[in-house]
């Protein structure tokens, strides 16, 4: 009998009638998915507006890599450690200016691949991302409540701000960890999103964005 072939018998058999198969998507990437929450709350005049409500992202090559550095207990990587933000495809010297800002959201959502390690043109990042376990009704868990969790899929919700300090068109974000740090370009990115342009206090220092990614475990 194949090896495979028989490692996926005796998982099953073990498992209770489980395949390895009921933890893949058809395309055989493990089950993992994220969606962002944006809000924008200007400090001067109180107002908030909702700029992305839960649309899903892409998880990325780097996920499972991260993983496999947490599980060797690798020295100098870390869980999740910054929300990086980028001004994707642009014109050279006028970032103001993409051909992402007029495609489709089916088209941006093609430029993102399951190979990709870095954001095209990342611009900022931010550390100090709050991290909870959430159970399927999005309320927070304690490390004690998700671990009794057992079988129940269990969500991570992972939230970044970027203050008034921060400003350019924002086209597109990664999460990094790993051996990430507050350079550019670090780390080992988990997902990535292209999205409509964010024009993040271009006139005027009045914007905080507030941004909030689930990953559904």
């Amino acid at each position: 009998m194949d090896i495979e072939v028989l490692n996926t018998k005796l998982y099953t058999e073990l498992s209770g009638g489980i395949t390895m198969n009921d933890f893949q998507k058809e395309d055989g990437n493990m089950i993992v998915e994220g969606y962002l929450h944006d809000e924008l709350f200007n400090v001067k005049t109180g107002e908030r507006k909702i700029v992305h409500n839960w649309e899903k992202n892409l998880i990325v090559v780097g996920f499972s890599k991260l993983v496999a550095t947490l599980f060797k207990v690798e020295a100098g990587y870390s869980g999740l450690l910054y929300w990086g933000v980028g001004q994707g495809s642009f014109t050279p010297g006028l970032p103001a200016v993409s051909p992402w800002d007029t495609m489709s959201p089916s088209q941006r959502a093609s430029v993102s691949t399951t190979a990709m390690y870095k954001l095209y043109s990342e611009i900022a990042r931010v550390g100090s991302l709050v991290v909870s376990y959430l159970d399927v009704s999005n309320n927070p868990l304690t490390i004690g409540q998700f671990i009794a969790a057992g079988n129940t899929t269990v969500k991570l919700q992972i939230e970044a701000t970027f203050g008034t300090s921060y400003s350019g068109y924002f086209r597109e974000f990664g999460i990094f960890g790993g051996n990430a740090n507050g350079g550019l370009n670090t780390g080992l990115m988990i997902d990535h999103k292209a999205h409509a342009v964010i024009s993040f206090n271009i006139d005027s220092n009045e914007m905080v964005l507030r941004r909030v990614l689930r990953l559904v475990l």
